[in-house]
């Protein structure tokens, strides 16, 4: 575990911990939004916290230390934790509309001083992209194979553009390189669902 949030300043109440790699997003009526009031975090890395689920209002990066009180966040409905060095980060997953099994497909971004990243159609849960160039725009190619054929079914290219002053990731896909059979919804300010439309 990597850092702990209390719903009480000056660390009241239980300890509730979260690990490198979590995006979390809360949302009105449910038991964590805007509880958390003050933070410990534990070890070298940087959690991102923004005030409302979207991403949008008052933005806030904490790093190793201890914060009785957050209040300056105006509450809390989203975090992502970071790497201590990590830029930005954008959480993605691939959903498959072309009825395939579950991880048949595997989508791989690649950026210069990133490497790969590659994410498998099917899972639930989001893959992280960690940006460690101290760039706000970023190029990358973007290729998806299937797994089963060897055979790659889409390939182009797309950017990613951070804003620092609020923390929120745009993706530029420009209709001459973005693959025909993908397309992306933005979920949050950090998550992006990319979906296969066809083969």
């Amino acid at each position: 575990m990597d850092l702990a949030f209390y719903r009480e300043k000056n660390f009241g109440g239980t300890p509730e911990y979260y690990s490198l790699g979590d995006d979390v997003t809360f949302h009105n009526g449910d038991n964590f939004n805007d509880k958390y009031l003050s933070l410990k975090v534990i070890n070298p890395v940087k959690v991102n916290c923004y005030q409302h689920s979207d991403g949008s209002g008052i933005f806030h990066s904490y790093t190793l230390g201890d914060y009785a009180s957050i209040e300056e966040m105006g509450g809390l409905s989203k975090f992502q934790i970071i790497e201590i060095d990590t830029h930005f980060a954008i959480s993605m997953r691939l959903i498959d509309e072309t009825g395939g099994e579950p991880r048949q497909f595997m989508m791989t971004f690649n950026a210069h001083n990133i490497g790969d990243a590659q994410i498998w159609s099917g899972d639930q849960e989001y893959s992280l992209l960690p940006v460690t160039e101290n760039d706000d725009l970023v190029t990358c190619a973007i290729y998806i194979r299937d797994m089963t054929t060897g055979e790659y079914i889409a390939n182009g290219s797309m950017y990613f553009q951070y804003n620092t002053n609020n923390g929120i990731v745009e993706i530029v896909t420009p209709p001459e390189t973005f693959p025909p059979n993908l397309t992306v919804k933005r979920i949050d300010n950090t998550k992006f669902d990319f979906t296969l439309t066809s083969r």
